[in-house]
Parts: C-alpha cells; sequence; structure tokens
C-alpha cells in the first residue's frame, strides 16, 4: 500500500506554494510528490527516478462558470480536452488522465482505467479497469479529514501508477478549491 504523508516544512520552505507529500510503501520510504499550485504541475520521485504529470497547457485563467456562460451565448465550441500526462525525466509519456475535473478516464501503459468517486460524500475514488464492474482498488484519504492519501492496490499494480493518482487527487483538489472561490 503506497502512502502519502504531509512533507515537514522547514523554516526555508514554509511559505513556498505547493503541496508536498512523503511517499511510504509500508513503513519504507521510497520517494516524494511536490505539487506545485500556480503552474499546476507535480514532480514525482520515486526510487531515485523523477517523473513528471502536468497538463498540456495551462488552464484558463479566469472564472469557469463565467466562460461557459460566454461560451454557452455566442455557440462556441466547448474547449479542447486538456489531458494530464506523465511522463519520465527523459520526456518519455507513460501515461495520461483525461484533464476534465475529475479525471475519469486513465491511461498507463496499455492499460485505460476509470476512476470514479465511491459517492458523493466520500473522499476516495475507485479504480475501475475498463470494461470491468468490480474496482482494481481506491486510492485517496483515509478519513474524511485525513491530510494523508493511501492507495490500496494489490501488489502487481505499479507504484508509479499509484503515485500518479496521488498526483491527480491533489490536482482536482486545487481545481475544485480554485472553481469555488471564482
Amino acid at each position: 500500500m503506497l502512502i502519502g504523508r504531509p512533507y515537514k516544512r522547514t523554516l526555508a520552505d514554509q511559505f513556498k506554494h505547493d503541496a508536498r507529500l512523503d511517499l511510504f510503501d509500508g513503513e519504507e520510504a521510497v520517494g516524494g510528490l511536490v505539487y506545485a499550485v500556480r503552474a499546476e504541475t507535480a514532480s514525482i520521485e520515486l526510487k531515485g527516478e523523477t517523473y513528471t504529470a502536468a497538463r498540456a497547457r495551462p488552464r484558463m485563467e479566469g472564472k469557469a462558470a463565467y466562460q461557459a456562460l460566454i461560451r454557452l451565448a455566442r455557440g462556441a465550441e466547448k474547449p479542447p480536452p486538456n489531458p494530464i500526462r506523465l511522463a519520465n525525466a527523459a520526456g518519455v509519456a507513460l501515461g495520461s488522465a483525461d484533464g476534465k475535473r475529475s479525471p475519469s478516464d486513465i491511461a498507463f501503459g496499455e492499460a485505460s482505467y476509470a476512476l470514479r468517486r465511491r459517492s458523493m460524500f466520500s473522499r476516495r475514488y475507485d479504480l475501475h479497469p475498463v470494461g470491468a464492474a468490480a474496482p482494481l482498488g481506491s486510492v485517496g484519504p483515509p478519513r474524511m479529514l485525513s491530510t494523508s492519501l493511501t492507495a490500496d492496490f494489490p501488489p502487481d499494480v505499479p507504484m508509479l501508477l499509484q503515485a500518479f493518482l496521488f498526483a491527480l487527487m491533489l490536482d482536482m483538489t486545487f481545481a475544485a478549491l480554485e472553481n469555488s472561490s471564482s
């Protein structure tokens, strides 16, 4: 089980605008995740390897509801999808998520998954292989008011996929905060 615990900030980095998690496999430290809120990118360090998760292009500034109303009034097309891509240090794409408000379609390697919220009141998401009714596992906070994230998957699920899901959870959280404040 991959666990993401909040990073203990030092005096030098206490005012940085990012979300940081220390990643653990059980009790063994395996890396870290840094989500830069303003840039909307995540840097994942896992067992000595570095990966990035970023949108194909920056999200549009401004109020999403206001932009949607103008687009509807003008009869304009919806903007094209803005996927979140996972790449290694060499820039080779390893996976992607569709980039909607709640990324539901995830591609990782040759496999495709659907990420679905358990219920309206739950903060956990189930990961379903495309075409399967039963979930492969779940990701999210273990309890309602928890600041850590856990990924409950079988041992054959790659740790990088689980860390990518943590990055998607942080992206969804900050996108929802941005939309609720505007």
